[in-house]
This record gives C-alpha cells, structure tokens and sequence, in this order.
C-alpha cells in the first residue's frame, strides 16, 4: 500500500540530508503535495520508482564499463 512519507523519512532511507530532499521537491526532481501549510509528504511508491530507476541506472554503467 502506499504511504506518505516526510521530508525526514525519505533523507533517512536514501541517505540523504532532509534540505537536499528539499531542494528536490523545489526543483520538481521529486513530486510532493502539501499536506497542511507547513507539512510535506512524497508518496512511498514515487520513492520506490526513484530507487528502482537509480538501480537500474549504476548497473547500466556498471556494465558499460565492464564492455
């Protein structure tokens, strides 16, 4: 099922700081909504597709190099 996760949650589990987390949601990189004026919340599954596609990605370049 999907979640609403906060700013907090998502720096945690990429290993991230909370204002790059930020920074993305601001340049539109990471989708978020507005959950009261001050509250902001990312869906689980956009959160899922960012690490899937960054996988997906260094193992590309992984196997380019490997060529």
């Amino acid at each position: 099922s999907v979640k609403l996760l906060t700013v907090q949650e998502i720096a945690s589990a990429l290993g991230t700081h909370p204002e790059t987390v930020r920074r993305w949601i601001r340049s539109g990189k990471l989708p978020a909504m507005k959950a009261t004026k001050r509250t902001i919340r990312v869906r689980s599954d956009v959160i899922e597709e960012l690490l899937n596609k960054t996988h997906n990605e260094q193992l590309n370049r992984n196997n380019n190099t490997l060529g």
